[in-house]
């Protein structure tokens, strides 16, 4: 039921960016609303949604490879490193956004996977090697990830800040 519920809330917040639906800080209710708007919604309504989601896990995909939704840190992305488990929050927030994002021009400008490292960097401060260990400190982008996660002015600047980094890299039309 895990990948109906990410299903539902990408539909939901998707639904959100578009003014259609609003989110208030409680997660069951607005999935309850959602899952009810959508029951109501005619057939080009989900098929657009559906075009839409597709769209965002090709992308994603094809960004993160199979580090995509995971908070992932450098020291992850090594060889026989433990698998993260997949953040919800995570694939709320890079799903709805890369939704709009042009697959074709991505394929054309970047390697696969190219962006697992760059993400990865941008969970940490800094990593530092004491006595044999890696000191990892999260940073506040990772931390949008972690904590508060159904806050509403938390999930605004989880948004916030990953539409930010895709305009860093002109994967968004602005």
């Amino acid at each position: 039921m895990d990948d109906q519920e990410l299903v539902l809330r990408f539909a939901g917040f998707y639904l959100r960016k578009r003014s259609e639906l609003e989110y208030f800080g409680n997660m069951k209710h607005f999935l309850n609303t959602a899952n009810e708007y959508l029951n109501r919604s005619p057939d080009r309504v989900l098929s657009e949604i559906s075009v839409k989601f597709l769209n965002a896990m090709k992308v994603c995909h094809f960004m993160f490879g199979k580090y995509a939704f995971r908070k992932c840190l450098p020291n992850h992305l090594r060889s026989g490193a433990r698998k993260q488990f997949i953040n919800k929050s995570m694939f709320v927030v890079w799903s709805v956004l890369t939704a709009e994002v042009d697959y074709d021009d991505l394929a054309n400008n970047y390697d696969e996977s190219y962006f697992a490292e760059i993400l990865a960097g941008k969970m940490v401060t800094r990593e530092t090697a004491t006595e044999g260990y890696i000191v990892t400190t999260n940073s506040d982008y990772n931390k949008l990830f972690t904590t508060g996660t159904f806050d509403v002015k938390n999930i605004n600047k989880a948004f916030e800040a990953t539409e930010n980094i895709l305009k860093e890299y002109n994967l968004l039309q602005l």
